[in-house]
């Protein structure tokens, strides 16, 4: 995670696309660190003044991200301005 951080502040969100980040729904979007055995995932949100929101993170155990976490991301994500 810390490597696609780095590289989001050294090139900037919009230029940060897939594999690393992809666009999961509305202005929620998914972080993905590749190599070996890497699991985790984090949904995230941009907010004014080129922030970046962590709003849920977790490991990742389907192929697909479950419905549930996508809604608790989405509630959360709310709650940021």
């Amino acid at each position: 995670m810390i490597r696609i951080f780095d590289r989001i502040e050294a090139l900037g969100l919009d230029r940060v696309r897939e594999p690393m980040v992809k666009h999961i729904e509305g202005r929620l979007w998914e972080m993905r660190p590749s190599g070996r055995n890497m699991e985790g995932r984090a949904l995230y949100v941009a907010v004014k003044g080129r922030r970046v929101i962590v709003v849920l993170a977790f490991i990742k155990k389907t192929q697909k991200t479950p419905r549930r976490l996508i809604e608790l991301a989405l509630q959360r994500a709310e709650l940021v301005q």
